[in-house]
């Protein structure tokens, strides 16, 4: 189930550089523009950032940490768009599809859970 029908990639933490650089993947596999998540929407939850809402609320700090979010990527758009992604910026990128839970959870709590998660892999693994 995706949210919205709106097919949005999320990011958050790249470099002026980095952004460029989706940009161009943006522009080549002719998706919607990215929505850039910033330090201050941490307390705001991800179905509201998807509909393109900005609350800067939030002044603590978060992780420093690359995240790309998707919501309502098919299978194949997803391997595509992931393949894309990692052959430009290749190190440190978390990357997860939005589900009806997470759309609940505020950035910085999906953030953490996201981070849990990847170091439970590598532990694990």
């Amino acid at each position: 189930m995706s949210l919205n029908n709106d097919k949005t990639l999320l990011i958050y933490g790249f470099s002026i550089e980095e952004q460029q650089m989706l940009d161009d993947i943006v522009e080549k596999l002719e998706l919607h523009p990215y929505r850039l998540i910033n330090p201050y929407m941490a307390d705001m939850k991800i179905k509201y950032i998807v509909k393109g809402l900005k609350i800067e609320t939030y002044t603590g700090k978060l992780p420093e940490e690359r995240v790309v979010l998707y919501n309502n990527f098919s299978d194949a758009e997803l391997d595509k768009t992931i393949k894309a992604i990692r052959e430009k910026i290749k190190e440190n990128i978390i990357m997860a599809a939005i589900t009806p839970i997470s759309s609940k959870w505020t950035f910085k709590y999906l953030l953490e859970h996201l981070i849990k998660e990847r170091e439970w892999y590598r532990l694990h693994k």
